[in-house]
């Protein structure tokens, strides 16, 4: 076998090199679901041009023929391989794609039969003429019928995949990027190239050139390969998939730029414009954050986005990309809604301190009913048993044990009281507000507790603004009245003066129930209302306390959506104050 050399060799091998190397090379991605069709396209593209250069390169007529048949295993296969490449490479929706693809890939096998058999029939070409020119020797075809039907054929399926990559290309710019403005120059290089092969005299393209074309056609493919990154990162094939994600889902390089992203992360950075985005521009903390983390080399972390009302809580998972034991140079954000799961954590906390919080005013109260209970009623037992073994007690003693009697009795009855409006509270845990004059609650409120301000000459005053309603539970605001009157009371020296005040502001009913008494020290003064607070002190006349009243006067204000507090100046008195929300009706 002689060989020849002619100046196309060179451009004809670097085709089919170029080619089988990226053929295989693809073949070797399982990341993208249109590596198949892929490979088989490089390989028609290679098996054309591996042909095409035996073909220059042998000097025997017949062997140039038989390479020029060999050729259509890659020219038959092209047309299909390419139109099923970009089928898939946009995700395009074809009906019955499988039937189709038989029927097109039956076609290119009947041409191949037939260009494999043309000295029978002569349908692929006439004729051949051995001819010489500048560029060495090559086989003139008198092309026949089949040739110009392939050509219709092949250039059909071609334009029907480039339209496709343009059409898909101009809706979403941002995602097929640079890859398919290479995918739809690769395919018309060689279309052209081959359209003028077909239709031109020249004497140029007397051998078909489009062989060479196929290698600037390889060239644009590896840099979509390796500068663009094709069938590493993200590749578009995957566009269904990623776009129905319910993660937001963004791929970023080194220099923070969004290569690519979903719409859930558009939607959760508040972003409308997909070019162009800076990811430090869509969300400058969770960039910082991620910044961060990848210094750090941290995989995953937890980030509150606050652009949302309420906020919502996120797991964010940080992957490099990262291609044969490479730098990475590309990262791909997985962005995990969790706020469901943290809102259920922080309620669940929530119920369990509520639980806990419960439990422990329950052992406090038992406390104090033990304790309180036990001291008064074992007062009064002693007292009791006293009188009975001493008969001949004077009737000023007698009457000194009875008030002291009384005075435990009356103890009790007011934790007795508390203790059965706290309960009536947490069993039923609702309010049964209404409106009514405020005047009326405390006039009952004062004759309840008059007795003992009748002991100690107090006198008690109203200053409560003409008409004034208020909406409450009446049951619950006498509860509070009669216990800050009965502390008044308490600490109130003999023929003090008690104020009851109240007026309306346009917000609230602000209640003020002001004593002349001992006072409350400044750094007890925050604490009076805890139910860890237990004041020990004794009133004006000796008057025991069990340090739930005002405990409970606070949660039934915080019941109302109301406020209490006081204000104190020691051994000159106190000044309690109730504020409730003003009622529409009000």
């Amino acid at each position: 076998m002689t060989w020849s050399y002619t100046d196309l060799i060179p451009l004809t091998l670097l085709s089919s090199i170029l080619a089988f190397s990226i053929a295989f090379y693809s073949l070797g991605k399982h990341n993208t679901r249109n590596t198949l069709s892929f490979s088989i396209l490089m390989l028609s593209v290679a098996i054309w041009s591996l042909a095409a250069t035996m073909e220059l390169i042998s000097q025997n007529p017949a062997t140039k023929i038989f390479w020029s048949q060999v050729s259509y295993l890659g020219i038959c296969s092209l047309g299909p391989s390419w139109l099923l490449f970009a089928i898939q490479f946009t995700e395009s929706k074809c009906k019955n794609k499988l039937f189709w693809f038989i029927i097109l890939y039956s076609i290119s096998l009947i041409i191949l039969i037939l260009a494999l058999t043309n000295s029978f029939h002569h349908l692929v070409w006439k004729e051949t003429i051995e001819m010489t020119n500048a560029h060495g020797n090559y086989i003139l075809y008198h092309h026949n019928i089949i040739v110009k039907i392939n050509s219709v054929y092949t250039y059909g399926l071609f334009l029907t995949g480039i339209t496709l990559f343009i059409y898909h290309w101009s809706k979403d710019r941002k995602f097929y990027g640079w890859n398919t403005v290479i995918f739809i120059l690769a395919g018309l290089i060689p279309l052209i190239t081959n359209a003028f092969y077909m239709l031109s005299d020249a004497d140029i393209v007397k051998f078909d050139l489009t062989p060479v074309s196929f290698s600037i056609t390889g060239l644009l493919i590896a840099i979509g390969i390796f500068r663009y990154n094709f069938l590493r990162v993200l590749p578009v094939a995957y566009k269904s998939l990623f776009n129905n994600m319910q993660d937001a889902v963004i791929v970023i390089d080194n220099n923070f730029n969004i290569k690519a992203a979903n719409p859930v992360f558009y939607k959760m950075a508040g972003i409308n414009d997909y070019d162009n985005t800076s990811f430090n521009e869509s969300l400058v903390d969770l960039s910082d954050q991620i910044k961060s983390n990848i210094q750090n080399q941290n995989s995953q972390f937890e980030y509150i986005c606050k652009r949302f009302t309420p906020a919502k809580y996120f797991d964010i998972f940080i992957n490099p990309i990262i291609e044969r034991n490479q730098k990475a140079d590309n990262y791909l954000i997985v962005i995990h809604d969790i706020s469901t799961r943290k809102t259920f954590e922080l309620e669940l906390n929530e119920s369990k301190n509520k639980i806990e919080s419960f439990s422990h005013t329950q052992s406090k109260l038992l406390s104090i009913i033990s304790h309180d209970f036990k001291n008064s009623l074992g007062g009064i037992s002693n007292a009791i048993q006293f009188l009975l073994m001493n008969p001949e007690v004077s009737d000023e003693d007698k009457t000194e044990f009875l008030q002291e009697m009384l005075k435990s009795s009356d103890n009790i009855y007011i934790l007795l009281e508390n203790l059965l409006e706290w309960g009536r509270i947490k069993s039923n845990g609702f309010l049964k507000p209404e409106l009514y004059f405020y005047e009326s609650i405390v006039n009952s409120m004062i004759e309840v507790v008059k007795l003992n301000g009748f002991r100690k000459n107090i006198t008690i005053n109203t200053e409560i603004e003409p008409g004034l309603q208020v909406f409450a539970d009446k049951a619950i605001l006498s509860t509070v009245l009669r216990n800050l009157l009965s502390n008044a009371i308490k600490y109130s020296y003999n023929s003090g003066i008690i104020t009851i005040s109240a007026y309306k502001n346009e917000q609230a009913v602000i209640i003020k129930i002001k004593d002349e008494g001992v006072g409350i020290p400044e750094s007890k003064l925050r604490m009076i209302f805890l139910m860890d607070y237990q004041s020990s002190s004794l009133g004006t006349a000796n008057e025991k306390g069990h340090g739930f009243g005002l405990f409970l006067c606070k949660e039934l204000i915080d019941l109302h959506k109301g406020k209490i507090w006081a204000e104190s100046v020691q051994g000159k008195g106190s000044s309690f104050y109730v504020e409730l929300p003003v009622n529409d009706n009000q």
